[in-house]
This record gives C-alpha cells, structure tokens and sequence, in this order.
C-alpha cells in the first residue's frame, strides 16, 4: 500500500471514526438514561434491526461494490433497483420481527405490532441506504464516503437520546435515523450519476451471476455475524437470566462491538481499493503485518483489564460495575478479533469465500452452545457468555489460518 494510500486511509478511518463512536455512545447514553432494563430492550431492538438488515440485505452491498468495480455493473440502474428492493423486503421484516417480540413477551418487553412497524420500516430503510453507500463507495471513496458512513450513527445517537428521555420505544428512534439517513444517501448517489447514462443498459446474464455469486457468500458472512448478538440475547432470555443480564451483556460487549464498527466502516473502502489491484504478494505482506497488529493489540488489551472496574464505576456508576468482568473477559478476544475483521475483506477481493463463509459458520455455532451451557443465575450468565465469545473468535481465527498458510507459502489464494 502506498503512501498516499494510507493517508487516505487513515483519513477516512478518523471520520468515520466518529460514526463508531456515536454507536458507543449509544450504549452509555441508554445505561445513563434508562438503566439495565431499557438497556436490555436496546439490545435486542439493536440485534433485531442488525439482523433484519443484514438477512434481507442478501450481501448485495458488497457484491455491487465487487460487480461494479471488476465487471462493469451498470451503476445509474443501482437507485432505482435499490427502492423496489427495500420496500419488497418490508412485509417480511414486519413478519419477523412481530414474531422476535411475541417470543420476548414473557421476559418483560413492553412492545406491540406498532413497535415492530417501526422495527420493519426502520430495516427497510437500512437495507435502502446500504445498497446507495455501496453505489457511493465505487464513485467516491474519499470523504464524502467517509461522511455518508457515519449519518445512521450520529442521528440514532441523537433520536435514541430524545426517545429515551421521553419514555417511547427505541424502535422509533431507529424508524427516524435510517429514514432520514436513507434521504440524504439517495440524494447524494444522484448527484454522483448521469440520470441519463446506463439506464437502459441492462447487466448481461454473466455480469448478474457474478453479483449473485458473490453476494450469495457475503450475504452468508454477515448474517452468521449479525445473528450471534441475536442468539445471545435469546439465550439469556431463554435461560431466565433476565433483561438486566441482557443489558450488563450488552454494555460488556462493547469492547468487541466498538472495535468491530471501527473496522467495518473502513473495510468496504478496503474492499472497494482491494478489489481493483491487490495481488498474492500483496496479500502476502499485509497478512504478516496484520498479525503483528493484532498482537500489539491485544498487548494492550492485557494492560488495560486493571482500569475496567474503576473506569466503569467512574462513568456508569456501581449498579453497571457487575459488567466488569465480563469486559475484562471479552479483552482477551482482541488477537482474534482485529485479525478476522482485517484480512476478511482482502480475501473477499480476491473472490476467496470459502474459508470466510466457514468462520463465521463456526463462530455461530459456538455461541449457540449458549443455549445449553448458560446459568440462569445473572451475574454467572454475563460471564458464561463472555468467555463463550471469546472461544467463537479464537475458533473463527483458526479457520482463516488455511488461506494465509497458502499465502504465506507462496500459493496462490484463490485456488
């Protein structure tokens, strides 16, 4: 990677670095306002929106980005594809998340058919702006990209702040963000596009395979890596551990979820730059240097677990210092974690989905061993689950060791 290339990097993770933050901040602002029940209804109405999103989304963010840019995708038919398809995906959002809430009855959920409109709308809405930041990212991957990014943050951290305080549903608060954010990306994908080019060109049958192809396989990563917040949730509900287990879960896991937003703002720009000239060698050398990223990381991680109980108490206050362990817990993830996030989407452009697909096959499934192995006891539920979330990311790590060994070994990867 060139010099100029970092720096653009490095430009765009520090914008969009804010967008990460807002989502943090989201948890905090919930904990100070609501306390540990709201916070357990933030959590699944988090983990609900995620995965409708991501599930109905079928990968075809990425998989426009990797058609467009390698194949010739007729970019000016993308915004008008894009609408059909996220108002298509509403009545089953509508379904699913109607259902998700009826489970979660019997644990306390204050919610009805209105909140899981909201929940559908909002969905739709994210799937709508994913699909024209993926069409945004192949004409400009600066910072107008970067900007784009962090809109759904900054405005649900906003909305989520006045819902709260108020005394509605977070729903709501998800309907107003991906709504507006759905607006202002629409807005600016047209003004990137010649309203008049390529609107008649249709996308020939090899061109569509392609993007099948390869949205089939993201499409399958992100809704195995949506799905495991979900499942977790589920599980502590399942184990009567109780919405207040739920929210110290939720605001432990911050310090895998923080890092893994940080990361997945930049990946698409990774991706999007991956895709047009990274070559074995390249791959080679990034990989090396990833892993010593990740070690120095987790180095860190090491230091900081004596400053996680005061600093909780500092800022939460006491009734959110039972997350402490938890936290110091989800720490030891950090190797695992900054590796698989990395290098996923430099072996998503070298068409390499195989072993990603079956990493977060695995991490999945590890965490759904939750539903046998949690204690319906809170405070051990919260821990149980950390470590558990620790050996999915270990586990899913290994798996990703097949491609770089072959990497490291001089082979080509996508063999």
């Amino acid at each position: 990677m060139t010099a100029s290339a970092r720096v653009h990097i490095a430009r765009s993770a520090a914008i969009q670095s804010l967008g990460a933050g807002a989502s943090f901040s989201m948890t905090i602002v919930v904990a100070l306002l609501g306390g540990p029940i709201v916070q357990g209804q933030f959590a699944l109405i988090k983990s609900m929106n995620d995965a409708l999103v991501s599930f109905l989304s079928l990968g075809l963010p990425a998989g426009l980005v990797y058609a467009i840019n390698r194949h010739d995708f007729p970019a000016a038919r993308v915004p008008g594809m894009a609408l059909k398809f996220a108002v298509a995906t509403f009545p089953l959002s509508l379904v699913i998340s109607s259902l998700i809430f009826l489970s979660q009855s019997s644990s306390g959920m204050d919610v009805g058919l209105v909140a899981a409109g909201a929940v559908a709308a909002a969905s739709a809405g994210g799937i709508y702006f994913g699909l024209m930041r993926a069409l945004i990212l192949t004409r400009n991957d600066d910072i107008l990209f970067a900007v784009i990014s962090i809109v759904p943050a900054i405005l649900l951290l906003v909305t989520i702040a006045v819902i709260v305080s108020i005394g509605e549903s977070i729903a709501f608060a998800y309907v107003v963000s991906s709504g507006v954010a759905a607006i202002v990306s629409a807005v600016v994908a047209r003004r990137l596009l010649d309203p008049s080019s390529g609107q008649s060109v249709r996308p020939s049958r090899d061109v569509l395979k392609v993007l099948a192809r390869q949205s089939t396989s993201m499409y399958v990563q992100s809704t195995l890596m949506t799905l495991q917040p979900l499942a977790t949730v589920s599980a502590l509900a399942f184990a009567g551990a109780g919405q207040g287990a739920v929210g110290l879960f939720n605001l432990a896991v911050i310090v895998i979820v923080g890092p893994n937003l940080l990361i997945g703002l930049v990946a698409p720009v990774l991706l999007n730059r991956w895709t047009k000239g990274l070559t074995d060698a390249g791959l080679r050398s990034l990989s090396t240097r990833v892993l010593a990223l990740g070690l120095g990381c987790q180095l860190l991680a090491l230091a900081s677990i004596p400053l996680v109980r005061p600093v909780v108490s500092a800022v939460l206050g006491a009734e959110y210092a039972a997350s402490a362990p938890a936290i110091a817990i989800l720490l030891l993830a950090t190797l695992p974690l900054v590796v698989t996030r990395v290098i996923a989407p430099a072996l998503q452009s070298q068409g390499t989905m195989a072993p990603l697909n079956l990493s977060c096959f695995v991490r999945l499934m590890v965490v759904l061993a939750l539903f046998v192995i949690l204690p319906s006891s809170s405070s051990l539920a919260v821990r149980v689950a950390s470590w558990t979330w620790v050996a999915a990311e270990y586990a899913a790590c290994a798996v990703l060791i097949w491609p770089l060994a072959k990497v490291w070994k001089g082979a080509p990867v996508n063999v």
